[in-house]
């Protein structure tokens, strides 16, 4: 019977801290882009690109994958989401002789006519938007 009891014990102290856990909420409602996911040939595996990612939305996916361009290339993405929300994704590689390959990529997940609301009516609307942005090097080692 003592045992029964420390097992339940522990039981309801683990469920406890799990839940928690998961009723604070680090990000405030706010997901990371990098759940997104980038670039066309990407999205249209499901984003299973990261082991094969040999285009110049490597930046995104696997930095060391730009090592295998052989030559320069830009890629540019633009999805129009829900009420009025865009995502964009650009990207630039260079390789640059034996040095390796260079890039510049950003994301900007952007909405538009948001109506801002208090206790009386409508205020007006504004305009959200967030972005990341990376310069990325690779170069081959071996091979």
């Amino acid at each position: 019977m003592m045992r029964l009891r420390i097992v339940l014990i522990c039981w309801i102290a683990v469920i406890a801290c799990l839940g928690s856990a998961y009723a604070r909420d680090p990000q405030g409602g706010r997901e990371s882009l990098f759940i997104l996911g980038a670039g066309t040939r990407a999205l249209g595996m499901g984003g299973a690109f990261t082991g094969i990612a040999d285009d110049v939305s490597a930046s995104y996916w696997n930095p060391a994958g730009l090592s295998l361009l052989e030559h320069r290339e830009l890629g540019v993405m633009h999805i129009t989401l829900y009420e009025e929300t865009v995502y964009d994704y650009a990207a630039a590689a260079w390789p640059i002789l034996d040095l390796g390959t260079i890039a510049v990529s950003g994301i900007r997940l952007g909405s538009t006519g948001i109506e801002f609301r208090d206790q009386f009516g409508p205020r007006g609307t504004y305009d959200y938007s967030t972005g990341q942005y990376w310069l990325s090097f690779a170069r081959r080692m071996f091979g």
